[in-house]
């Protein structure tokens, strides 16, 4: 690629072929081992979690927005650079205000039952 006049597209290859494949292998790992065992990661959902989902969706939603406004040829300039900038800084603020007024309890309390069976005990 590099040789081809493509020296941007050549180091991008070089950090997101690792990447995907780090990413595809934990992934089919995980939902195997989710269909083929009973409970092998056991989590309890928080009120942490679901903020950190709410935001996550949030930041995606301005991304896909700011796609479709503005064309598939998507190129990123201060505008989204803000947005996500902004949507991080709410994400710190709402933790950090939901651990110092509702106490590390209220952040890691388990909401409900463990993802495949059982209570935690």
């Amino acid at each position: 690629m590099a040789r081809a006049g493509m020296p941007a597209m050549a180091a991008a290859a070089c950090i997101g072929a690792p990447l995907v494949n780090l990413l595809m292998g934990v992934g089919g790992a995980t939902l195997l081992g989710n269909l083929l065992v009973e409970s092998p990661y056991p989590f309890e959902m928080n009120l942490q979690l679901y903020v950190s989902l709410l935001f996550l969706v949030f930041a995606l939603a301005a991304m896909l927005v700011y796609v479709y406004r503005f064309g598939v040829p998507v190129e990123i300039g201060p505008g989204l650079g803000g947005v996500l900038i902004l949507v991080y800084v709410a994400f710190m603020v709402t933790c950090l205000g939901l651990e110092a007024w509702g106490g590390r309890k209220l952040l890691t309390e388990n909401f409900g039952r463990e993802v495949r069976g059982g209570m935690l005990g």
